[in-house]
């Protein structure tokens, strides 16, 4: 598994949990949530939250990290 499959999967799906892709990658979630603070830090990655909303550090809810693509989520909302 390298970057480029995690960051086609989402591109793929839209929407991904982090459970979706330690399903898919059949890896350890640590080694999922490495790769994708790579690509949170390259700015490829938004992390969603729960899967709502865009406010993952604010949000009271314990549901699913989800994570998307940025252009994804910029075309969604319009850009930001």
């Amino acid at each position: 598994m390298i970057l480029a499959d995690i960051r086609n999967y989402i591109k793929k799906h839209g929407r991904v949990s982090l459970d979706d892709l330690v399903a898919r990658f059949d890896v350890e979630s640590s080694a999922v949530e490495g790769m994708l603070e790579v690509l949170k830090g390259r700015g490829e990655v938004l992390e969603l939250g729960c899967g709502g909303c865009a406010s993952a550090a604010g949000c009271s809810f314990a549901g699913p990290r989800v994570y998307a693509l940025r252009h994804y989520e910029c075309n969604i909302k319009g850009g930001w």
